[in-house]
């Protein structure tokens, strides 16, 4: 198992033992996630390299001084700038759309592998924190009471046993 250490609230700290099948699922789970990442950086680089690619040809097939006199450089200016936030916006929703696939495939590689997910994690450090403040409170008050034994335990050490009666024949 491997050893996990991790402060507590109040200062002190705690060794947790998780076991092989776990990290070796979180390394896993990161490694895919790495690669998956790559990926999306792939796309995203295409799709700039075919962006750029597109404004050439566009600028190679549209006579620009031809257009310039039938459009005031006025229009242009406004349509450039409509375009441009569209562009945008558009670029904002693509971007968001990939950002919710790239969580959605982590959370079911995450699944898959059997991770816990981060609900679930933080949920169990907060019980381990609660419990670690519980045990520190009973070490506490058992140093402050001196460690005594419980009086049934200190009551039976001070009695005689009782000897059994002989056995019955029949």
């Amino acid at each position: 198992m491997a050893t996990q250490t991790r402060k507590s609230t109040d200062s002190s700290t705690l060794e947790i033992q998780v076991p092989a099948f776990v990290t070796t699922g979180i390394e896993a789970g990161r490694a895919r996630l790495k690669d998956l990442e790559s990926q999306a950086q792939d796309v995203l680089k295409d799709l700039y390299a075919r962006g750029n690619r597109g404004v050439e040809d566009l600028r190679e097939r549209l006579p620009i001084e031809a257009l310039r006199e039938r459009i005031p450089v006025d229009d242009l200016v406004d349509r450039a700038r409509d375009f441009e936030s569209e562009a945008r916006t558009r670029a904002g929703e693509l971007a968001a759309d990939l950002e919710q696939r790239l969580q959605d495939i982590q959370n079911r590689t995450l699944a898959l592998v059997g991770v816990a997910s981060q609900g679930q994690i933080e949920t169990l450090s907060h019980d381990i924190d609660r419990l670690a403040r519980r045990v520190d409170r009973l070490t506490r008050a058992t140093k402050a009471t001196g460690a005594k034994k419980p009086a049934s335990r200190a009551r039976a050490a001070k009695t005689p046993a009782r000897k059994k009666a002989p056995a019955r024949r029949s």
